[in-house]
Order: C-alpha cells, then structure tokens, then sequence
C-alpha cells in the first residue's frame, strides 16, 4: 500500500509511535513493579513528590465494618464455586502490586480492604478494558482519571500504571466517603455514580445501603457490587477457609500478606 496524502502518513505515524509507547510501558511496569514486597525507586520517587517524609496517613477514615448477610453470603458462595479462576488470578496479580498499593491506602488513610475493589473491577489486571471505555485495574472512566491528574491521551493512559491509578483510586474512594458518610455507599457510588447515590437516599429515605438495595432504589448491577466487594475481601482474607486450599498454600510462602485494619 503506497500512502500520497500528508494526513494519511502523519496519522500512520503517530499511530506507530503510540503503539511503540505503550509497549514501552507494559516492560517498565513489568520491570518496575513485579516483585512483591520490593519497592521500587520509581515508587519511592512517585511517594516522594506527593507526600512529605512524615509517614503519618493524610486522614485516617473509619474502619470498613464488613457484615455477613444473605446478600454478601451468596457472592461469597459464587465466588468461591463458580468464579475460581477470577479468584485466583485475582490473588495471584494482586501480589504483584500489594506492597505498593497498600503504603498508598495507607497513607491516604483508607481501609485496606478497599484494595479487593480492583479484585473485583478487573482482577488486578492492568490491561483490562470494558466496552464502555473504563481501563485498568481500577476501571476508570476518563473524566474520572482526568479530576485526579491521571494522563489519559493518544500516547499515555496512566489508568494502566498500577501505581498512579492506585493513588488516585484512594483518593476517590476517600472523597466518595467525606461525600455520603459510610463505605457502602461510597462504594455504591463508585459503581453507579454519585448522583445515582443521591438521588436513592432522597427517594428511600434513608442512608443505609442495604435497605436502599432491598427497597429497589439501585439497579441490580449496584446491588450486587457492594456484597461482591465485601466477599472478594472475606475470601483474600480466610483463603483456606473458603476452599483456596491451593492459594492458600502459596501465601504462606510469601513474605507479602495484606494485612487490614484493625
């Protein structure tokens, strides 16, 4: 194929130039970023402009009270015998980021529980994408990306970067919370939207989200995602006891546990 015109050419370019990009970032992030409880420079330097040297979290927010209910119950029991596979890869990428994830959500402060959101959203799979347009282990839309200075362009999605899409993640999750005052809703708000939210409290009147989800004031995808997250949560945790013997077996091994607040 011969190409004449000018446009045709420059678009040929900059395509050949986005796709040597992004393959230039998926070895940086397999280079940088595998490794368990190794923390790497570029971590260290990323945590460095963004905090100061004082450890202490940004804001300590309120425990995330995990209830076991018919609801959380069930997708504990469909994970665990229909979505094996997802649980397990989810585990197995988790570890690659853990170490790095759960200093961010510390020092943001937010409970790290919240770090199985992305069990959930993608299985920790940083290339995800879903045909609404959402990417990374987060799922972010772009606006979303955009409001907390992630890079999102022909050339560079920082969704996909573990690390600065984490840090935005916890920020969001932090920001969702001073909004609606309770984790499961803040939840609620990162599937469905905080005007969604709103709009479920004032016609429900209420703001506790499981009456909100039995009363029908969440579409069914918002009503099972709070439960999902609670249950990925109680499984990372208790993997022998729901039957991830085999997962189980590699987490004693490992140096890198995730170990939530108290």
């Amino acid at each position: 194929m011969v190409l004449k015109h000018p446009l045709a050419i420059l678009r040929l370019l900059l395509v050949s130039f986005a796709v040597f990009l992004s393959g230039c970032s998926s070895v940086l992030q397999q280079d940088v970023y595998v490794g368990g409880k190794t923390v790497s420079p570029e971590f260290k330097s990323f945590v460095g402009n963004i905090y100061d040297a004082d450890p202490t979290p940004r804001r300590v927010y309120p425990r995330f009270s995990m209830v076991i209910n018919p609801e959380v119950t069930k997708q504990i029991k469909h994970f665990s015998d229909n979505q094996r596979s997802f649980v397990i890869k989810a585990y197995n990428n988790r570890q690659r980021y853990i170490t790095e994830v759960s200093e961010l959500f510390k020092r943001e402060g937010v409970p790290l529980e919240l770090i199985n959101v992305a069990a959930v959203e993608s299985a920790f799979d940083t290339k995800a994408h879903s045909y609404k347009g959402a990417s990374g282990i987060w799922q972010f839309m772009k606006p979303t990306a955009r409001s907390y200075d992630l890079t999102v362009n022909l050339f560079r999605d920082e969704r996909r970067d573990p690390v600065k899409s984490s840090w935005a993640a916890a920020r969001h999750l932090g920001d969702l919370y001073d909004e609606f005052g309770d984790w499961n809703l803040a939840l609620a708000a990162y599937n469905a939207g905080g005007g969604s939210v709103r709009k479920a409290i004032r016609k429900g009147n209420s703001r506790d989200f499981w009456k909100l989800a039995r009363s029908g004031q969440f579409r069914r995808q918002t009503v099972d995602y709070v439960p999902r997250v609670i249950a990925m949560s109680i499984i990372m945790k208790e993997l022998n006891e729901y039957g991830f013997v085999e997962v189980a077996g590699l987490l004693q091994n490992q140096s890198v546990m995730l170990s939530y607040n108290q």
